[in-house]
Formats: C-alpha cells, structure tokens, sequence
C-alpha cells in the first residue's frame, strides 16, 4: 500500500522557454496581440531554459516544497529527457513510483517563447493511453487536472478512487476536458471538494457569457463542487466555500517576468493551506502570493515557494 499525503493526477512535460528581448528587429507584437515574424528568418534569442513542466507535475513540486508528501502519477517517454524528469522530482522531494512509462518514446514537450512579458506555448497535441492504476493507493487529498485526448478512462479511475476511499478532490480541468463538454465533466464537478477554474473556463462550464463571478461562484457551486474558486488575472482571486462564504484576494504587485504554472502556484499554494487545516482567507492569500513569486520567474517551478518564505511574506 503506497500512503501519500496528496496524489497529483495529469501531465509531466519538458518546457523549453525562449526569451526574445523587446528590442529585436526581427519580431514584434501588433495591435491584435499577435505575435510576427518572418517565415525563414533567423531570430536570435536572449536566453533560453529547459525545465519540467504540466500541470500536475508543478502541483506536486509546489506541494512538496511546502512541506508535504506527493506523488505524481502521469505518463513518460523513454527518451533523453526522462532522466531529467526523474532527477528533478527526486531533487524536489515528488515521488515517482507511480509514473507510467508511456507506449510513445517521446517525453510530452513545450515550446514557450516569452516576449514583452507574455508567452506564446506551442504544446505537443498527440494521443496517449494514460494507462494509470489506482490500485493500492491512499491519500489524503487527490489533485485532478488537464489529460490530452484520452482523458475519460483514467477520470473515471479516479471516481472509482474516491468511492472507495476517504480522499478529497480538488479538480482543474483542462482545455480537453472544457471542449468535450461531456457528463464526466459534470460528473467530476459534482465529486470534487475544490474546483478551480479561471473566469473564462467557468463561462465555458455554464455556457454563458453575461454572468459576474458571484454569479458564476453560486452556479458552479450548484452543480455540486463544495467549494469554487475563480482566478481572473489581474483582478485576483474570488472564492465560495462550503459555508457558503464569499472571499475575495486581489494580486500582489510584482514584476512580471513570464506567466507560466501562475495557475498551477496558485492551486499548489492554495492547496497546502487546506492540508494545513487553515481558514479561506489564508487559502486564497497563499494561493496568491505563491503565484506572484512564480511569474518574477522563469518557468513554472523555480518561483514556487517553501512553507516559511510564504508564511513570512503573508505576515508582512
């Protein structure tokens, strides 16, 4: 029987951000936000940086460095990047008895380019069997998030999970899961204990455009999810918890040097504050100040935050 404190269910990627400096003559950002270049230039870049990536892989990074025991189950290739997956899960403290070493040889890739503070991600959209177990597992809590096409049957390994143990779910669903639309959406909303979704990911759940994020928090939150919360950019972070609560966290003033895992800080922040039994507003103020620190970064990793660096910047 493997014991953990949280199992993080989803995706390990290798990222590979490359910085363009604002200055360059060979790219620019028009009025319509998109990003230009020139078919067959050669455009030289500032820096770049290979990192681990994917959703449940930065949740489970996030959670150990604040002091728990996660396990990660997601699927692998068998390439040159595996050792780096391993050796940097083992570094963080993630265990990875439960990875999959998947049917493709390839490990699962992203290509970031981050230019004026944003990024444009090119990711690998490809078909894996996601052939997880279950079997033989505890945890305290279970983190559900983004799978590629095959999402349904490992989602529906989780719902027999938690029918058959204790655990919690916290649930943040992807673009794979939000486009299908199907009952295992609904399904999944209705056995999780946190949702987490942005603004615009909720609009897509009810299929409305008109609504304000009260009125989105109240409508999630009758589908069956005990406690809701919206990210919005740079208006921050709203929640209704199973009391029927509402909070809101504005975002901490920082200096924005690439946006990536902000999402997945906030949830791991977020998340080891429940596990540490505290109150919603102190959720909501480490989910924020978690993600603050990992967009003064690059990457979705190197900004995520111990237990006393967040402890102390919330008390300052």
């Amino acid at each position: 029987m493997y014991s953990f404190d949280v199992l993080c269910v989803g995706n390990v990627t290798i990222d590979i951000f490359l910085s363009i400096e604002e200055a360059n003559e060979h790219v620019r950002l028009n009025d319509q936000k998109e990003l230009i270049f020139k078919s067959g230039d050669k455009i030289s870049i500032n820096n770049y940086k290979v990192s681990l990536g994917g959703n449940a892989s930065n949740v489970a990074i996030g959670m150990a460095r604040m002091g728990h025991s996660p396990s990660l189950i997601a699927e692998t290739g068998y390439d040159e990047f595996l050792g780096k997956i391993q050796k940097t899960l083992d570094l963080e403290g993630v265990d990875r008895s439960l990875l999959v070493r998947g049917d493709r040889i390839e490990s699962a890739m992203g290509i970031i380019i981050n230019y004026f503070g944003d990024r444009t991600i090119f990711s690998e959209d490809v078909e894996r069997p996601h052939k997880f177990s279950f079997s033989n597992i505890s945890a305290k809590l279970i983190y559900l998030s983004s799978l590629g096409k095959d999402w349904q049957t490992p989602y529906k390994g989780v719902i027999e999970f938690l029918n058959q143990t204790q655990s919690i779910l916290a649930f943040n669903p992807g673009s794979h899961q939000l486009d299908d639309g199907s009952d295992l959406l609904l399904q999944m909303i209705k056995h999780s204990d946190y949702l987490f979704v942005n603004k615009e990911e909720a609009k897509k759940i009810l299929k409305t455009e008109g609504l304000e994020v009260k009125d989105l928090l109240s409508k999630l939150h009758a589908l069956g999810s005990k406690n809701v919360i919206i990210t919005d950019g740079p208006k921050g972070a709203h929640l209704l918890n199973e009391r029927g609560e509402y909070y809101h966290a504005g975002v901490l003033e920082t200096k924005v040097v690439e946006r990536t895992g902000a999402g997945d800080a906030f949830a791991s922040g977020f998340l080891s504050a429940v596990m540490y039994n505290l109150d919603s507003r102190t959720c909501l103020s480490w989910g924020i100040i978690n993600s603050a620190s990992v967009i003064g970064k690059v990457g979705a990793i190197d900004g995520l935050l111990r237990k006393e660096e967040i402890k102390r910047i919330a008390r300052s």
